[in-house]
């Protein structure tokens, strides 16, 4: 399976889903990809596409929500308690149906072992977390702009040559 969002008006929107244990920092993700504090709204005159925010507070809540909806991005922080954003990575990563989202880890720190880890396990990126709404408003455009233009393959077309 093989999926790549066209957005827009009448088409389906992005479906991105935010793994956090701040609601702050959800809030300002949320914000930033909608616009306002509502999941589902058209994103400012300038983007015309559409996009629907889910959100999970925790590493055990997100692998649960892994199975009922197919997301084209993934915005998981890595520092929660109990399990990890990893968790989240290793679940998406390994599952059966082959979709692999866009997997973008966040922390606020840039220790070495994180990054390394992160992509080792196949995270599309590894971002400092935004500092103001400014940065998290930068980090969403360029993320939907990802979105928008990349085929999101599936595990089995993957071939290492």
């Amino acid at each position: 399976m093989s999926r790549a969002w066209t957005g827009g008006i009448g088409l389906p929107a992005a479906q991105i889903l935010i793994v956090d244990d701040s609601p702050f920092d959800r809030m300002m993700l949320r914000r930033a990809f909608t616009g306002k504090d509502k999941q589902t709204v058209t994103l400012r005159p300038q983007t015309p596409s559409d996009v629907s925010v889910s959100e999970a507070d925790s590493a055990a809540q997100a692998v649960t929500m892994l199975d009922d909806a197919v997301y084209d991005a993934i915005f998981l922080d890595i520092n929660m308690p109990g399990e990890s954003g990893f968790t989240v990575l290793d679940a998406v990563r390994g599952r059966a149906d082959g979709h692999w989202p866009l997997v973008f880890m966040l922390s606020g720190s840039q220790a070495p072992e994180d990054v390394t880890r992160a992509y080792a396990a196949q995270a599309t990126a590894f971002l400092r977390k935004p500092g103001d709404i400014d940065e998290v408003r930068g980090l969403a455009q360029t993320c939907l702009a990802l979105i928008r233009d990349v085929s999101l393959p599936t595990h089995s077309s993957l071939s290492v040559h």
